[in-house]
């Protein structure tokens, strides 16, 4: 029945389980709009660019992983759908196509989208676990995409600057954490009073060249401040979990899925403060079995033990940078917003 069909200008191969295309295919050279979504097709063969009159390719729901040196010389191309693939890279042969007018691409895996895929008249890209442009310009918008590409014409810096979450139960030291991450001579005062809602402290380091900069957040433990917490949980951080080996009050079921639900897979270390030298089994390797985000286990007397203080500030920086974000180039007109 495909054969019949296959002088027409218009096939439809949609949900046969197709792996990859049929060679009869290349018989239809008056072809405009081709539909082969819902198959399992990974690749478009090199044939496929004598298709040069085709206007509108449909192939959502299939398992492509490029399109290189398939669509150069499909010039009269002007719709294309790729929705729920796994393309990685926006291929640049698309630049060329001058009647290329729509192109929908969500549910991929994209990390950047250059700045010219955006000139294109409609564009949707949502579900791509995109980091250029950010997701806060991206959540605004294509024009304020657009904006942002043409504010970075003027000039770019790159983003080295995070934030470093620090929960857990009322008076286990969080505050106290964040002040010796900061100074690690910082004499702790046991008076000190809990902390009331979020405090923030800027903490500066340098690696391999780079300055980096980190947010610390000190949340109040208080039960009564949990349910504000997760307005300020956010993607793209770093975050510490801090326990009181001598409470043993710690809920980690409830710490480990709040975590999970709002840090979009943001890495975790778990830190037990061992107050009087009390010491904690836990079991992390069950832990981590379960919550795959979680990074490392630290135990360590925060008043006390210096050394720990040290290895665990590495593994913070280290974190840190390795955050997706972390080297993003960003308007420099934006980072002097920032940091005024």
């Amino acid at each position: 029945m495909l054969k019949r069909q296959i002088n027409n200008e218009s096939i439809d191969i949609t949900h046969c389980s197709l792996k990859e295309l049929p060679e009869y295919l290349r018989e239809a050279k008056n072809l405009k709009r081709l539909n082969i979504s819902g198959n399992q097709i990974s690749t478009l063969p090199d044939w496929f660019q004598e298709f040069t009159k085709l206007e509108v390719l449909d192939a959502r729901d299939n398992k492509l992983t490029s399109l290189c040196k398939v669509l150069d010389r499909l010039i009269n191309l002007r719709t294309l759908y790729l929705r729920n693939n796994d393309i990685s890279e926006i291929p640049i042969s698309l630049q060329e196509l001058k009647q290329l007018k729509t192109v929908s691409i969500p549910q991929n895996r994209i990390e950047k989208f250059p700045s010219w895929f955006f000139k294109i008249q409609n564009v949707s890209i949502d579900g791509n676990p995109t980091i250029d442009p950010p997701l806060e310009v991206l959540n605004r918008g294509v024009d304020s995409v657009r904006n942002y590409f043409l504010e970075r014409e003027n000039g770019t810096e790159n983003l080295h600057e995070a934030k470093l979450l620090i929960i857990g139960e009322g008076g286990a030291g969080k505050t106290s954490l964040m002040n010796k991450l900061v100074n690690e001579d910082y004499n702790i005062n046991p008076f000190l009073p809990s902390t009331k809602g979020i405090e923030i402290q800027p903490y500066y380091f340098k690696r391999n060249g780079i300055d980096f900069r980190i947010n610390i957040w000190d949340f109040g433990g208080q039960e009564i401040y949990h349910a504000t917490h997760q307005i300020f949980l956010t993607k793209r951080s770093l975050y510490l979990l801090l326990t009181d080996n001598r409470a043993e009050d710690t809920d980690f079921n409830y710490w480990l899925q709040t975590i999970e639900l709002f840090s979009g897979n943001s890495p975790l270390i778990i830190v037990q403060n061992e107050k009087q030298d009390r010491k904690r089994d836990i079991n992390i390797e069950g832990m981590k079995e379960r919550f795959k985000n979680i990074a490392k286990l630290y135990s360590l007397n925060i008043a006390t033990n210096k050394s720990s203080l040290r290895n665990l500030d590495r593994e913070i920086q280290k974190q840190i940078s390795n955050l997706p974000h972390i080297g993003t180039e960003l308007p420099t007109i934006w980072i002097s917003i920032r940091k005024k």
